[in-house]
């Protein structure tokens, strides 16, 4: 009589994170999802004219522009020029675009719109789509600073103007923020000993001060990531993580 025998196949072993890696789950207690509604109005003229603010970087000689490259600064504002003397300029869309339709002339587009308003200084999306008719969405594949994780689209409405184009942009997106959370840190004088276990972490945005036993003075502020590893070597099997949430300029302060 026959008999089957089965073979066991073992899973070779995760391999250890590199010392640059750590990640760490994150609850929706600490994220906050908002919308953001933007009426704003882009306008692009073509190199010709004094007020220019794009340049071809490669004419392909196709007659749908085929291949054809632009490198563009087109500039955002609040209003309408013509409508408001007091216009003014909250963001610039610094990018390219380039022929893409042998058919047609179509247009890939992409660019981030960089706020220069001092409200929003430091932020800006990241937007791609198709250039191409009078009317068309673009999408919104990220952003930075206050519009961090975007998401969304941009409708556009093109008007020819004398000098090139002037388009009226809405502007849908959904944003994300990281929420501060301070940890409830319990100090007891008598050391290591009379720290109780700290059960809230933040690793996300924060910073840390260590002060050595002993020590006079404390060591440079570093990364969340470089501390952790500097007291788990320091102080091992030690698990609580202390961290500085720079936000509410909270700091935690080991006395021997």
């Amino acid at each position: 009589m026959a008999t089957s025998s089965t073979t066991t196949t073992t899973p070779a072993a995760a391999k250890p994170n590199p010392t640059y890696f750590q990640s760490a789950p994150v609850s929706q207690e600490t994220i906050e999802q908002k919308e953001v509604l933007l009426h704003l109005y882009a306008y692009q003229h073509y190199r010709e004219y004094t007020n220019g603010n794009q340049r071809v970087i490669v004419d392909a000689k196709h007659p749908k522009d085929f291949g054809t490259l632009v490198v563009n600064d087109w500039t955002i504002y609040d209003s309408l020029l013509a409508d408001d003397s007091n216009a003014s300029i909250v963001a610039r869309a610094q990018g390219l675009y380039h022929g893409a339709d042998m058919a047609a002339a179509n247009y890939f587009i992409c660019f981030n719109m960089v706020f220069v308003d001092e409200r929003f200084t430091g932020s800006s999306f990241m937007v791609m789509g198709v250039l191409k008719g009078d009317e068309g969405e673009w999408a919104i594949v990220g952003g930075t600073g206050e519009f961090a994780y975007a998401q969304g689209v941009i409708t556009y409405k093109k008007t020819k103007l004398a000098t090139g184009n002037l388009r009226e942009l809405y502007v849908s997106a959904s944003v994300r923020s990281l929420l501060s959370v301070t940890p409830p840190v319990h100090l007891v004088s008598g050391g290591l000993g009379g720290l109780e276990p700290l059960h809230t972490e933040v690793r996300i945005r924060c910073f840390l001060l260590y002060r050595p036993f002993g020590g006079t003075s404390s060591t440079d502020s570093g990364r969340v990531e470089s501390c952790v590893w500097r007291i788990s070597r320091e102080w091992t099997g030690v698990r609580q993580r202390f961290c500085l949430i720079t936000r509410d300029e909270y700091v935690v302060d080991h006395r021997g």
